[in-house]
């Protein structure tokens, strides 16, 4: 089963890849077994397989940033 993850959760967080920086920061828009969907701010949903997981690293943004990051993004989470 697939799981979305949105606004209604309690936690947002907000991630960055460690070695494709350029990518920009991304939330979680997604989990299925093992693979887990990301989108950007560059406009880009990207799958990462577990074993690649460690990559993502949440970060520490104010909360005013971490929500208007999701209201930009929330037409390609409900896409």
């Amino acid at each position: 089963m697939t799981q979305a993850i949105g606004e209604n959760h309690e936690h947002l967080g907000v991630f960055e890849h460690q070695k494709r920086r350029e990518w920009g920061l991304g939330i979680l828009a997604w989990e299925k077994s093992n693979r887990r969907g990301y989108v950007f701010e560059n406009g880009h949903v990207r799958v990462l397989a577990e074993p690649f997981f460690s990559l993502m690293r949440e970060v520490e943004r104010p909360l005013d940033e971490v929500r208007a990051l999701y209201k930009c993004l929330k037409p390609e989470l409900d896409a």
